[in-house]
């Protein structure tokens, strides 16, 4: 897995980087040559006339480096100081390193001036504000930062967009708006969460060169999953294995008027190697069901006269749970009064993980302190509209604070929250939280969810912890939406499609190295 690392977690890197003889000095002086290394090989620098913005801090002593290995590859290299002249002592050095190079340095422009020198650029390098940066720009900084959007050059931010918050990813009324960041080291969470992603354009991760044993050491509680985790973490099947070796996955889903959710769900359990799954469901679906679903196991139900979970259905699913190894609970089942107590009921007596998603979030959100009384492993897997009506905020208040809300709700309830959406957000009660790169906006439909639940349900069954198997769940839910994508097109894929990508996959991740 790759790291995520707040500001403070990067300043304690550098200092352990400082500890094992890589000064604070040489860090800058690496970054600004990683920094001008790319922007020569992937932008053409030499060949173009490039502006570097440069702050008074040590985000613009990566830039004044950047400007002098410019220059001296024979490149037009201009700087901006946007704020006077530098005030910290490494960035002053650099400053006064890049002036003996054929380097323009311009300040306090006109706004006639400002707009006629971004104009002139072919590349804009953002280098005002860093990883400590919190709040507003300043009126001069945002002068610059406007005029600087409205060029046409290229854009590039190094470590973050000037205006961007780096661990909350809020914006100020004014961002750079990159085409390109590049970082270093690891990942920071403004790289991966909206709305200052969205001002990151493609995010590169360069080295400073710090040794692997000096990274290893820093703590981090934020990671980025990625193909040789999700291989190692994917179930093995000894050739000694027989049904009861992966689980039972007991899938309480479905209602009248909402089969498919119940056969998504199952059938997504199934693709994802649990030994024996059992669906759960109102009889009057049953038939329907049954006729598509030839692996899995039937509970017919006792149902109301709408089609959904009575308190008569309770017993039977009692003695079903003292039977299973995981229980997926929620997947089209309705909110109906009996249906909310049946949901209640059966998350007071579960005592095997469980995930709970769709309508069985919906069914405990009046009263949600229920959770702090399960006695199982328990994932919750809300959209952000049923996050809203879980904390009863708004979809928006949702959406602009995903991985603080995410890890306070799950400290708070003692659950691994997964939070979909863009780059969902998974988090476990200890802090941990995870962020998935894989997916796209083609799932952004109904029926993907259900998938993913089942596919959580399975890994419990097969004996993953709570919070691997919503990794794990996730992270190839949206693999196989990028392969289904790249078949079907966005617009047209399918959420019952995704399955048909999940032993591509799973060849892939069992294949021997």
């Amino acid at each position: 897995m790759k790291k995520i690392l707040t500001a403070q977690q990067t300043r304690e890197l550098e200092n352990r980087a400082a500890s094992a003889g890589i000064c604070h000095f040489d860090l800058m002086e690496r970054a600004g040559n990683a920094a001008a290394r790319y922007l020569l090989a992937k932008c053409g620098a030499a060949e173009k006339r490039t502006l570097i913005l440069c702050g008074n801090g040590n985000n613009g002593g990566d830039g004044f480096v950047i400007a002098r290995v410019l220059a001296q590859t024979g490149g037009k290299t201009d700087v901006l100081l946007v704020k006077g002249e530098p005030r910290t002592p490494d960035a002053r050095t650099m400053y006064e390193r890049a002036k003996n190079e054929k380097v323009g340095f311009y300040t306090d422009l006109s706004l006639s001036e400002l707009k006629e020198l971004c104009a002139a650029a072919d590349l804009i390098v953002d280098a005002v504000y860093g990883i400590g940066f919190h709040g507003e720009t300043d009126e001069a900084a945002a002068r610059v930062l406007a005029a600087a959007n409205a060029s046409d050059a290229h854009r590039v931010a190094i470590d973050l967009p000037s205006g961007t918050e780096c661990d909350s990813a809020q914006t100020a009324s004014v961002c750079f708006v990159a085409d390109d960041t590049l970082t270093f080291s690891t990942a920071k969470p403004v790289h991966w969460h909206m709305p200052a992603e969205g001002c990151c354009g493609r995010v590169t991760v360069l080295s400073l060169g710090i040794p692997e044993a000096v990274l290893c050491r820093q703590p981090v509680q934020a990671w980025i999953p990625d193909k040789s985790w999700a291989k190692q973490m994917l179930p093995r099947r000894p050739e000694d294995s027989n049904k009861g070796s992966f689980g039972k996955a007991l899938c309480v889903c479905g209602s009248y008027g909402m089969a498919g959710a119940a056969m998504l769900a199952a059938s997504a359990a199934l693709r994802c190697g649990a030994g024996l799954v059992q669906l759960a469901l109102p009889r009057s679906i049953y038939p329907c069901a049954a006729s598509c679903l030839w692996e899995a196991v039937f509970l017919p139900l006792p149902e109301s006269g709408t089609g959904r979970l009575t308190l008569q259905s309770v017993p039977p699913l009692q003695n079903a749970l003292q039977q299973a190894s995981s229980c997926l609970l929620g997947c089209g089942i309705g909110t109906d009064p009996e249906t909310v107590q049946a949901v209640e009921m059966l998350l007071r007596q579960t005592k095997i993980p469980t995930v709970l998603d769709a309508d069985g979030i919906n069914c405990i959100a009046a009263h949600k302190d229920i959770l702090k009384t399960v006695q199982a492993p328990l994932v919750l897997t809300p959209h952000p509209g049923e996050m809203a009506r879980l904390t009863g905020m708004t979809t928006a208040q949702v959406q602009a604070s995903r991985p603080t809300l995410a890890a306070e709700f799950a400290a708070e309830y003692g659950v691994v929250l997964v939070l979909k959406g863009h780059h969902t957000v998974i988090a476990a009660p200890d802090g941990r939280q995870w962020v998935n790169p894989t997916g796209n906006a083609g799932m952004a439909r109904g029926g993907s969810g259900d998938l993913l639940a089942g596919m959580i349900a399975a890994f419990l069954a097969q004996g993953l912890s709570a919070e691997d198997a919503a990794v794990l769940g996730v992270w190839l839910h949206g693999a196989a939406g990028d392969i289904c994508a790249q078949k079907h097109s966005r617009t047209a894929m399918q959420p019952h499609e995704l399955l048909n990508e999940l032993p591509e996959l799973f060849l892939n991740l069992e294949k021997q190295d």
